[in-house]
């Protein structure tokens, strides 16, 4: 999930664009709203706002008839009076229409508010979906949805205010929109959903919203995403290309080049009218009659950014000839570098550890070789990297996520090159949200923030001032024309912004900092001697690796294989705890629980195969047999037991973590052990099997129960015989962040673990780019433990790019004296662009 939010008021003007539907009979004017703690007026809507609902109604009734809730029978068919959604209501708030929501949850059964509009638009050359909000008691919300139905699914996109009695401005990605279901595409939106989920415990809340419409970027740029259809579909496949579409749209928005995004079901409804280039970060399968279109534009001067792996004759619009996948070995593909001089604002090194590249080579007389793949130690390999030609670019492998800087200027570098008016553009946006980085409103805003700051002494006043002399610089520049130039200035003031941010930060003392590591390996390109020296200097002193998923082990065991697809089969787990505790990190053990990982990747299929014969597999509501294990197995248990016991008996082993230590979702599992063993507890037969325990069902509640004591009982004995065996090392698990929702959702009842003291330390994995919800999780968590053990919140990095929110969010958990945390994740990215910054000022050593 990625969304910008800006709170306060948005100078921007009104541009009047008709309603999609046809006008509601007027009665009645609503009465002007009576301000609720001094509401101000909402903002006004950008210039370029496409508005998708004026939300000008008559009459409360004109209002509930546009915007209406699904409605809930009760068992005799009647409207189910505890499973409402309650009714909109337009009001005017200092002559601004605004639609008021109430999201009444107390007395209610339904787990959000539903809100409902018909609404049929082509939205297929948006960007953006924009809006403004006003929450009252944002703490009743749990997270909020969007929705767009189009044929027989749904996008689906979340968002969350970052401050409550205050109006903040909500922007979503196209590309950030999830799909359920099968939609026909963006072209095709008929309804659009509001869903505000409530939190825990319940309690009422008010929701007004103004100015709801859509963006369609003026910047001739578009991303192309894929859209599986027929027989090769599968959500896999999709998320898959929804991952890079996605980094791809954020890397162009960062660099000022806002993309729409275009989906292929859209094309021959929005065409390609009006672009200069079309960005494909990933689209493998693309369709011939999209590459004949593809084809055209490039004869009409459009021009063409492909990476990886697409079609040959996609490769030969674009003047390459693609060869087969090559794997490297170790850190040979670790960097792109330019030949010669690399395309203005291109950098001439792109740093990124590639697990795969396409052999790819350039047609002789329509394109040449511009950059090879490095290897680490700087070595040039025979394998081109990016090939230039004059219909566009090819880039042998995805654009990932480390390196973000250069990989923005790369793709901002290619663009201008092919579409040099863009330019002023990038300057303009990238002028205007230079603030955000540091998540201010304004430039005004970001110096007093970083300024007012309770670390900001010399060093940060220094950095502050280089980045206010560069702002006036980029200004003077760009008042002349020298978008080159006045570009290359905003990139000091942003680095300058967040360095000052970084040094006025206060560190404290005797804190639990730790990571979170996916690989038994490590960071790609690193020894563990690197990893976690890196580490130690930037002031982390726990580490909790994977070196266990359900099935199999990143060391020596003698109660699961070895990880396939590892040729040494080395002692990862003695490597990583030599290193760590040389370096003053203590170590602890993270298994995957439940979950082997897809087929092949940590289990050797075969084994998989004889997972599922023996009926050890989880098997969903339609009958499917899924691929993770089933936690009501006795087999299953004894295996995820003995394993973790096993690591905590590891010398040097200074925890286990519990993770995975859930279900996948509620439709699981309902296999024959299951029906056994519940039918057993319950002391009667089910006789609509799943039917009487999913939702509605009479055993329901009795189910949920059932599942969370099968997992339950795991921990429980895990943590009876560590505390026997092992007495001093700590049990830990990373779970869900919303109780107890979870407990419903996947059986995970974490309060009771913390009741009993079955855990010596929990980490709610409270992944939000949102400091407001971040905060409110912690809370609640807080609230639902009583502070029984420690709390250390997880941190989702990952959907923060840069040190920033990271930061802000150790800082509200030191708010609530949780006395440490968890950053997901220590890999290759976070190594080069987060943890360097923390020792500036978080983390510092006492001085």
């Amino acid at each position: 999930m990625n969304m910008r939010i800006v709170c306060g008021i948005v100078a921007a003007c009104a541009v009047c664009v008709s309603c999609l539907r046809e006008p509601l009979p007027e009665t009645k004017k609503p009465e002007p709203e009576p301000a609720p703690g001094a509401m101000p007026a909402p903002p006004k809507p950008r210039a370029d706002l496409r508005v998708l609902d004026s939300l000008e109604y008559a009459s409360a009734a004109a209002a509930r008839q546009a915007w209406n809730s699904p409605d809930t029978a009760d068992d005799a068919g009647a409207r189910a009076a505890k499973a409402q959604t309650a009714a909109v209501e337009p009001v005017q708030v200092d002559g601004h229409p605004v639609l008021k929501m109430p999201c009444v949850f107390v007395g209610n059964t339904l787990p959000r508010a539903v809100w409902d509009r018909e609404i049929r638009v082509d939205l297929s050359r948006v960007s953006d979906i924009v809006f403004d909000v006003y929450i009252e008691n944002l703490s009743a919300i749990g997270s909020f949805s969007l929705y767009f139905k189009s044929g027989d699914g749904w996008y689906n996109g979340r968002f969350f205010p970052d401050r409550e009695r205050a109006w903040c401005r909500v922007r979503i990605r196209k590309a950030d929109f999830g799909v359920e279901g099968t939609p026909a595409g963006w072209s095709r939106v008929e309804r659009v959903r509001l869903s505000p989920w409530a939190s825990a415990p319940r309690s009422d809340s008010l929701l007004y919203l103004a100015n709801f419409g859509a963006i369609e970027p003026a910047a001739g740029v578009a991303v192309l995403r894929r859209e599986i259809r027929g027989k090769d579909a599968s959500e896999e496949k999709q998320k898959s290309i929804d991952t890079w579409v996605q980094s791809a749209a954020e890397m162009l928005d960062d660099a000022g080049i806002v993309p729409m995004v275009l989906g292929t079901s859209d094309l021959q409804a929005a065409g390609l009218r009006g672009l200069k280039v079309v960005v494909v970060p990933y689209a493998p399968g693309l369709e011939p009659d999209v590459i004949a279109l593809l084809a055209e534009f490039v004869r009409g001067g459009g021009h063409i950014i492909a990476c990886y792996d697409v079609p040959a004759a996609l490769g030969d619009v674009l003047g390459v000839k693609l060869g087969a996948c090559r794997k490297p070995k170790p850190g040979e593909f670790a960097s792109m570098r330019f030949a010669s001089t690399p395309p203005a604002l291109a950098p001439q090194t792109v740093n990124q550890n590639s697990w795969i590249a396409v052999v790819a080579t350039p047609i002789a007389g329509r394109s040449q070789v511009a950059a090879w793949w490095h290897s680490a130690d700087g070595t040039r390999t025979d394998v081109p990297a990016i090939i230039l030609s004059d219909a566009g670019a090819y880039i042998s492998h995805v654009l990932t996520k480390d390196d973000q800087d250069a990989k923005r200027a790369l793709l901002a570098g290619l663009i201008a090159a092919a579409y040099p008016e863009v330019r002023k553009t990038m300057f303009e946006t990238r002028l205007m949200n230079v603030c955000t980085v540091v998540q201010q409103d304004d430039w005004p805003g970001a110096v007093h923030y970083v300024a007012s700051l309770p670390g900001h002494g010399k060093t940060g006043k220094d950095a502050l001032a280089r980045a206010q002399g560069a702002y006036a610089i980029a200004q003077a520049k760009g008042a002349s024309g020298d978008w080159d130039g006045a570009l290359g200035a905003l990139v000091d003031v942003r680095a300058a912004l967040v360095e000052s941010f970084c040094l006025s930060q206060q560190s404290v003392p005797n804190e639990f900092r730790a990571v979170w590591c996916h690989q038994p390996e490590g960071v790609a390109g690193m020894s563990w001697e690197e990893s976690a020296a890196l580490l130690a200097r930037c002031g982390i002193n726990q580490m909790i690796v994977n070196m266990l998923w359900a099935g199999s082990a990143g060391y020596p065991s003698a109660v699961l294989p070895y990880h396939t697809g590892y040729a040494e089969k080395r002692d990862y787990l003695a490597e990583c705890i030599e290193a760590c505790h040389k370096h003053g990190i203590k170590v602890h053990v993270w298994m995957v629980n439940w979950n082997a990982g897809p087929p092949g990747s940590y289990l050797p299929k075969d084994a998989f195969d004889r997972l599922r014969a023996e009926g050890r597999t989880q098997v969903d509501k339609t009958g499917k047999v899924t691929d993770w294990l089933c936690p009501s197995n006795d087999r299953n248990q004894k295996q995820v037991f003995d394993a973790m016991v096993e690591a905590a008996r590891k010398p040097g082993v200074d925890g286990v973590h519990f993770d995975y230590i859930r279900y996948p979702g509620d439709e699981t599992c309902f296999c024959p052990t299951c029906r056994v063993k519940f039918e057993a507890g319950l002391g009667a037969k089910v006789a609509q099997w799943p039917a009487d325990v999913l939702s509605k069902g009479m055993h329901r509640d009795a189910w949920v129960q059932f599942r969370c004591d099968n997992i339950t009982r795991v921990v429980k004995a895990v943590h009876d015989e560590v505390r026997r065996v092992a007495p001093g090392v700590q049990i830990s698990a990373a779970v869900f962040s919303a109780y107890p929702q979870c407990r419903v959702n996947v059986g995970q009842d974490w309060k009771v673990w913390c009741e009993q003291g079955y855990l010596d330390f929990i980490c709610p994995m409270d992944y939000t780019p949102t400091d407001m919800q971040f905060d409110g999780w912690v809370k609640s968590q807080l609230d639902a433990i009583q502070r029984r053990i420690p709390l250390y919140p997880g941190i989702g990095a990952f959907l923060m790019p840069g040190p920033v929110g990271t930061i802000r969010q150790i800082e509200i958990a030191r708010g609530y004296q949780t006395g440490g945390w968890v950053i997901f994740a220590y890999g290759s990215t976070s190594a080069k662009d987060l943890f360097p910054w923390l020792p500036k000022g978080v983390t510092a050593p006492a001085r």
